[in-house]
């Protein structure tokens, strides 16, 4: 029998790919992190939209996982209803 074909070492890719997926990781955890801390700065600023913002969170991923979609979205909603009232951290107006 012959074969004929390639050979290739996929050692290095397969370790940059779970470098990546590391790095990926770090961030996406980094990112929550901030998010967070900036959550409560708002909540330290305004008590009022401390439960806002998490019921704005809320109804928002609700609504964006009942449309259907993907997953990365539905994070991305629920952070932005998270940090919709950011501008509250420098406001010095009663709201």
């Amino acid at each position: 029998m012959l074969y004929e074909g390639s050979m290739e070492d996929v050692t290095e890719r397969r370790h940059t790919q779970m470098q990546l997926r590391h790095n990926l990781r770090v961030t996406r955890s980094l990112f929550h992190q901030t998010v967070k801390s900036l959550g409560k700065t708002v909540r330290f600023r305004d008590s009022y939209t401390a439960g806002h913002q998490d019921n704005v969170a809320r109804l928002a991923e609700a609504v964006a996982r009942r449309l259907g979609l993907p997953e990365d979205t539905v994070i991305g909603i629920r952070v932005a209803g998270q940090l919709h009232d950011i501008g509250k951290i420098t406001c010095r107006c009663a709201i």
